[in-house]
C-alpha cells in the first residue's frame, strides 16, 4: 500500500465518487470532493482537508492529538 498522500487522496476520492453522491471537482485549482455542488473535502499542500461544521469544527480545533504531518 502506498503512503504517497496524493495517491491516497485519489483512492479515497475515487471510492467516494463510485459509492456515494460525491463528485470529484476542483475549487480554486485544488482537487476537491463535492456533494450537492458544495465542497466538503479536498487535497491541499500534501494533505486531505475537510470542511467541518459546529460542533465538529470546535472539537477539531481543541484536539490535542495532531497527525505527524502537521505536528510542530
Amino acid at each position: 500500500m502506498t503512503t504517497d498522500p496524493r495517491t491516497v487522496y485519489d483512492a479515497v476520492a475515487s471510492e467516494l465518487a463510485a459509492t456515494s453522491s460525491a463528485t470529484s471537482s476542483k475549487m480554486f485549482g485544488m482537487p476537491c470532493l463535492k456533494t450537492n455542488g458544495k465542497a466538503f473535502a479536498g487535497y491541499y499542500e500534501g494533505a486531505m482537508v475537510f470542511k467541518l461544521t459546529s460542533p465538529h469544527h470546535t472539537e477539531a480545533l481543541n484536539c490535542s492529538i495532531r497527525p505527524a504531518a502537521v505536528a510542530p
